[in-house]
């Protein structure tokens, strides 16, 4: 069986953000969650919508995986660890890996495996978690 996974939406879309919505897709059509920090930032900066979107999801065995990325002038997918809103994003990935171990898709746009490499030690030592 392959499972289909919906995501919330970025500030530029009318649709696909409001958690009634998602949840209600979810429950109808039995499908995963895919939260979007960077998207959910985007939507609320207090990062409380995406921690509503996480209660929701988690307690619903809905949670696929987490898009992880920030945003920095010109970009809003830059790599977490050149961007502005890097604390914001950190701190709610704190609380996310303190209540469950859910796999993290790593969004931010990169150039070469170097780049890839310094954001993949950037997140293991600001959340503490082990590959």
């Amino acid at each position: 069986r392959i499972r289909l996974a919906i995501e919330n939406m970025d500030k530029t879309q009318p649709d696909g953000f409001l958690l009634s919505e998602l949840e209600n897709l979810a429950q109808d059509y039995d499908l995963a969650f895919v939260l979007d920090v960077q998207h959910a930032f985007e939507r609320d900066i207090s990062m409380a919508y995406a921690n509503d979107l996480f209660e929701a999801m988690h307690s619903h065995r809905r949670l696929a995986h987490l898009h992880v990325s920030g945003e920095a002038k010109g970009s809003n997918h830059c790599l977490l660890h050149r961007a502005e809103n890097a604390s914001a994003i950190v701190e709610f990935l704190g609380k996310v890996f303190s209540a469950t171990n859910v796999p993290i898709i790593l969004e931010g746009e990169y150039k070469n495996a170097e780049e890839l490499g310094t954001e993949i030690e950037f997140i293991t030592k600001e959340i503490g978690i082990e590959w």
